[in-house]
């Protein structure tokens, strides 16, 4: 480690013929995952524990880095035959000592971001890959057709976004079945009418709409599919506009 991270020549020693090279079990093998310049897997030295292991072996933080949301797990022993995990601060004090086998991983703010919610009528993740790929998606049962036809997508929400900024991305995800001009945006018990296709193919600033956290943009059907069944002639959907 010492050689390859630090260059120090006498950590990677000239073999010559005859040499014996015995190579130790490590006493302490640990995970490094997250937010560090350099995850991976090291051996810790006797003394050495977490800030080590963050600031040294793993070279610090990374700029994202949630310090306070740290997450400890452990691997199951006789002990305590089920894994245990905890989450710590780095600034404590006193920090959990680490054991053979442990793993750390540090968190990202991006992971604790509020979120907005793109629902309705959005295309699944099949037939995104089918028409990529030029093929047709695999059919499925009409009633389970009708269950994944309201689909949802979580984006990440950052302050002051505006409402083009986080359905740009999404607009390959839109159903062409989907009636983007009179998409809504659910905010509390406010209801807010958008018109997402003058918003993506004739932008107008006047037109956009500044997001709140949780908000939820719904892109509706032009028309409902509903499955009839049961004392009837024949089981069929019908289109309910």
């Amino acid at each position: 480690f010492r050689y390859e991270r630090e260059g120090e020549i006498s950590q990677n020693p000239l073999l010559r013929p005859g040499d014996v090279v015995t190579v130790k079990r490590a006493e302490r093998v640990v995970t490094l995952e997250g937010e560090v310049r350099r995850p991976g897997t090291y051996q810790l030295l006797e003394g050495e524990g977490i800030r080590e292991l963050i600031s040294y072996y793993g070279d610090g933080l990374g700029v994202s880095a949630k310090s306070d949301m740290v997450v400890l797990t452990r691997k199951a022993s006789e002990a305590k035959p089920e894994s245990e995990s905890m989450v710590f601060d780095l600034a404590s004090e006193e920090l959990p000592a680490l054991l053979d086998g442990d793993s750390i991983r540090v968190a990202s703010r991006e992971e604790y971001l509020p979120i907005v919610y793109i629902e309705g009528a959005l295309k699944s993740e099949e037939e995104i890959a089918a028409l990529a790929a030029g093929t047709k998606a695999q059919g499925v049962g009409t009633e389970e057709a009708l269950k994944q036809a309201y689909r949802i997508v979580r984006v990440v929400y950052r302050e002051g976004e505006l409402l083009s900024q986080v359905v740009r991305p999404l607009k390959d995800r839109f159903s062409d079945q989907g009636d983007l001009g009179h998409a809504y945006i659910v905010r509390g018990s406010e209801r807010i009418g958008v018109d997402l296709e003058m918003l993506l193919y004739q932008y107008s600033k006047e037109k956009d709409i500044v997001l709140m956290a949780g908000d939820r943009v719904v892109i509706p059907y032009g028309y409902a599919s509903v499955y009839v069944k049961g004392e009837v002639k024949g089981a069929s959907v019908v289109e309910v506009y």
